[in-house]
């Protein structure tokens, strides 16, 4: 029989390569983890590998704590993956991407979220 933690990599793999793919699109990020895309976002488009282990134990503990949820852990997991491939670059545009996809929450602003999304280059 096999076990369901056994099964745990290869289900975070494929709901990681869904988000990767934009099977769906990325997830909304509750609320209250929204502070998690910020400290990807910072860990990736820095390429620090400490600060990108770091991130990695975070997200762990947050969703073992059931605070973060199956689909998020997913989309946080495929970035820090394609940053650990040596991919900062792409890793950076996928948090920003997931950043920029979050809709407001009935008590934010949608200026409050406006700062991810990718300005237009002068002509």
């Amino acid at each position: 029989m096999i076990e369901l933690k056994s099964l745990r990599p290869i289900l975070l793999t494929i709901a990681g390569l869904a988000f990767v793919l934009g099977c769906g699109g990325a997830p909304q990020v509750a609320k209250e983890n929204r502070k998690l895309i910020e400290t990807v976002l910072t860990a990736v488009s820095s390429g620090n590998q400490a600060w990108l282990e770091s991130n990695e134990k975070l997200l762990q503990t947050a969703h073992e704590k059931g605070q973060l949820s199956d689909a998020e852990f997913a989309a946080f997991s495929a970035i820090l993956q394609q940053a650990r491939s040596g991919d900062w670059k792409g890793a950076t545009a996928r948090a920003r991407t997931l950043a920029a996809s979050q809709r407001p929450h009935e008590d934010e602003s949608s200026h409050a979220l406006a700062k991810h999304k990718k300005k237009p280059k002068p002509s």
